[in-house]
């Protein structure tokens, strides 16, 4: 959950985990970039309007910080931008405080069509079948659902009730979808083309990355309580909803659960505060022993994390919203060894790579 929203939310997430008390203990953006530009989603102060997209043209050390600006004579990004996917040839920018979904050329950065309705603080998207798949908080964060678009019009078909605080959503063959319920301790699952809820299964408190290895297994990262710090992973069968494994990592993680393709470790990556963690569910979780990198000497907190197609690990850092902010490079073969930094838009909190 983003740091801007939680600013308008802290009574209501106190209340909610209040209430929570007796509780159990796709992509952020998906990955999508060709060869030589990365973009770095930006997402603004809250109320400000000031979202944007960066553009890096690596190797030139080009970059532009108001993308869409810049091609679509001055239209703004969004008001918290919370993430972008990429789907066709197309990137979708989903805007959190303006109920809005605005439409991209992927090559021009050009506005092609905008979804405008149906939406209440929408959060991430996936695109399977045809079929546009939007997690939203609701209005009042409690009323929570999922929207779904026809990809080939933008019409809206119908809406899924969820548990409060539906962020990340998964599938792994299009027949079933998972969404994490952030402000719960829920993983609910339902069918392609049905509009209620398959089944509900309890993990740990602010379930929100999703990710699978293989196509039995899910693993779901639990954030804790708001002011916790003591996080979970939940290994999941998916084809009977049980409830596996759980790992209890011993800090509070990030929201995102990445495939580890930059150490010898396998398994996942995550981040909390300023470092980035593996996870290798076949062997055991230690906090000193799977720090991958540790960068509290260069930045102030991480805010979002990427692998390019080179296998480059890429950071966030929001500098705390009151300045641009900073997104670096490190070594593949060197996690921990910054080599490119950019200065980049307000809140940068996710990237896209290989489209």
């Amino acid at each position: 959950m983003r740091i801007l929203t939680r600013s308008i939310l802290i009574y209501f997430l106190f209340f909610l985990n209040a209430c929570n008390s007796n509780d159990d203990d796709n992509v952020r953006p998906t990955q999508v970039s060709n060869s030589q530009q990365i973009l770095v989603v930006n997402e603004g102060n809250f109320g400000q309007g000031n979202a944007s997209l960066s553009l890096i043209e690596e190797g030139k050390l080009v970059i532009s910080n108001d993308l869409i600006a810049e091609a679509n004579n001055g239209i703004t990004t969004g008001d918290v931008v919370q993430s972008v996917y990429y789907s066709n040839g197309l990137i979708y920018i989903v805007s959190n405080v303006e109920n809005r979904i605005l439409v991209i050329n992927s090559k021009t950065f050009q506005q092609v069509d905008v979804i405008e309705s149906n939406l209440e603080n929408p959060r991430y998207i996936n695109i399977t079948r045809g079929k546009i798949f939007v997690t939203n908080w609701g209005s009042d964060f409690v009323n929570s659902f999922v929207s779904v678009f026809s990809e080939s019009d933008l019409s809206f078909n119908y809406k899924i009730s969820t548990d409060p605080g539906t962020e990340k959503i998964f599938t792994n063959d299009g027949q079933e979808f998972w969404v994490s319920n952030n402000f719960s301790n829920t993983i609910q699952v339902f069918e392609f083309g049905k509009n209620e809820i398959k089944e509900t299964i309890q993990v740990g408190y602010a379930p929100n990355g999703i990710n699978s290895l293989q196509a039995d297994e899910l693993f779901v990262l639990c954030q804790d309580t708001f002011g916790g710090s003591n996080g979970y992973i939940y290994k999941i069968g998916i084809e009977g909803y049980q409830k596996l494994d759980s790992v209890q990592l011993g800090i509070k993680p990030g929201d995102q659960l990445e495939f580890n393709s930059i150490s010898s470790k396998g398994g996942f990556l995550f981040y909390g505060g300023t470092s980035v963690f593996t996870f290798d569910p076949s062997n055991r979780f230690s906090i000193s022993e799977n720090k991958l990198a540790d960068f509290s000497s260069e930045l102030g907190s991480i805010y979002g994390i990427g692998i390019d197609n080179s296998g480059d690990l890429w950071i966030a850092d929001h500098l705390d919203f009151t300045r641009s902010g900073r997104v670096v490079k490190t070594n593949g073969n060197n996690p921990g060894k910054i080599v490119e930094s950019y200065s980049v838009g307000i809140g940068p909190n996710g990237f896209l790579f290989k489209y």
